[in-house]
């Protein structure tokens, strides 16, 4: 929907409209190829607005579960305002679905620990983020996975976020987390 962080000019965006064209027609392909298959829809990474958009236009017809990329950056961003944020979604689509959960699976998350003042986090703030974020995962029926991004950092710069995503470094030696 967004390109998750890539430059605008780059990848263009996305709009719910153009999605659920390719949604609604392929989702019947995939479950007559593969009746058990879960399709998961796409991985909203712009924000709740762009997911209530989908929901107007009937995505849960379309899909098994949906999938969000939910990162937080720097300290304002907590576990504890990610857990309200999904209590949240919760509701809108329970609002949506006739009173029914959906599932949700968090197919990317991450607080990185790149040396940035506004954006990055400590090892510790990181660590004891992902340790509350799982916990509070698991008091939410609806979320049925999270994933994190990514189990080794991608880089060795420092101040760049995309090197420093990871529950372990680069020469696999573990961070806090």
């Amino acid at each position: 929907d967004g390109g998750c962080g890539m430059p605008k000019e780059l990848h263009g965006t996305g709009d719910p409209a153009s999605y659920m064209k390719l949604l609604s027609r392929n989702y019947p392909r995939i479950k007559a190829a593969d009746p058990e298959g879960i399709v998961i829809s796409n991985s909203v990474c712009t924000g709740d607005a762009y997911l209530k958009d989908l929901i107007k236009l009937e995505l849960m017809k379309y899909c098994d579960a949906i999938g969000l990329h939910t990162y937080n950056y720097s300290k304002e961003r907590t576990a504890e305002k990610w857990y309200e944020r999904m209590q949240g979604v919760d509701k809108f689509i329970r609002e949506a679905n006739g009173g029914k959960s959906f599932p949700v699976y968090i197919t990317e998350m991450g607080w990185p620990t790149h040396c940035n003042a506004k954006h990055g986090s400590s090892e510790e703030y990181s660590a004891d983020s992902m340790a509350k974020l799982y916990l509070f995962a698991l008091t939410m029926p609806f979320i049925k996975g999270v994933w994190w991004y990514e189990f080794r950092d991608g880089g060795l710069d420092n101040k760049y976020n995309e090197d420093n995503f990871g529950m372990v470094r680069p020469d696999l030696t573990p961070k806090k987390s």
